[in-house]
């Protein structure tokens, strides 16, 4: 069976993000202009509303950790933001630095109060582990994607030890850290398999524009999203046995959406 693109949806997709970001825009503009500070519910409602006009049918498994949380999740692709960011509340994502620049999800990421993480300046090791505690001493959730990259979506990547930091830092005392597993799974109630998740997975050198022209013409995508039991960190010796413990869940998780 092949894939066929609506160009017809194309175009009714397009116009309906583009009537999100300007209403996004404006309204960023006027909370900037008055100084205010962002609304904890628009980023829901940005995420949620940019799924439905992509066709996208979440499926949620487990049960969300309400308390000061550490989310750690495998990573296919950039729509994995707007797939957690619809659920999570008062959560922060760890971004790199370069996407605060990008044209729009800029101000998506202003409303989600992301924190942006630039691992190759040694020298700002202070300043951001500094942020990073303030978000969390606020009380605000830390979403993270240890893999540093998104993937096929077939397989979880190593995860990096040093993205746990966080969860022992000052400030991260009554921390539970939760892994979450993200499948895409079905594409128009057929299984995605192998060849068709490419589609939706944005990964290696893929240019962003021709995969998101693809994804716009295409039916509707089912993902699952499976919160596992939130754990303790110190109840790990180290960040590397945490990563490692979580990698696994995730991957179990993972496989078990894909392959049963």
């Amino acid at each position: 069976m092949r894939l066929k693109q609506s160009y017809l949806l194309i175009g009714v997709r397009s116009l309906f993000i583009l009537l999100l970001f300007v209403g996004m825009s404006g309204l960023s503009l006027v909370w900037r202009l008055f100084r205010l500070s962002p609304l904890p519910c628009m980023p829901r409602f940005i995420h949620r509303s940019f799924l439905l006009i992509m066709g996208i049918d979440v499926t949620m498994e487990g049960t969300i950790h309400r308390g000061h949380t550490l989310f750690v999740s495998n990573h296919c692709a950039w729509l994995d933001i707007a797939v957690l960011g619809a659920q999570l509340f008062h959560a922060s994502f760890v971004s790199k630095g370069e996407v605060q620049r990008w044209p729009l999800v800029g101000l998506l990421c202003w409303w989600q109060e992301t924190i942006f993480i630039d691992r190759r300046a040694l020298s700002r090791t202070r300043e951001q582990r500094s942020m990073l505690a303030d978000k969390m001493q606020a009380g605000r959730s830390i979403i993270l994607f240890p893999e540093g990259t998104t993937s096929d979506g077939n397989r979880v990547l190593p995860f990096k030890s040093s993205l746990f930091d966080v969860a022992y830092q000052d400030g991260a005392a009554n921390m539970m850290v939760q892994p979450i597993s993200i499948a895409y799974y079905g594409i128009d109630g057929n299984p995605m398999g192998r060849v068709w998740r490419p589609f939706y997975a944005w990964y290696s050198d893929m240019a962003f524009m021709p995969h998101l022209m693809t994804m716009l013409g295409l039916g509707r995508c089912n993902i699952r999203v499976i919160f596992h039991e939130p754990v303790r960190p110190d109840a790990f010796p180290s960040r590397k046995q945490l990563a490692t413990y979580c990698q696994g869940v995730c991957d179990v998780g993972l496989r078990t959406s894909l392959y049963g």
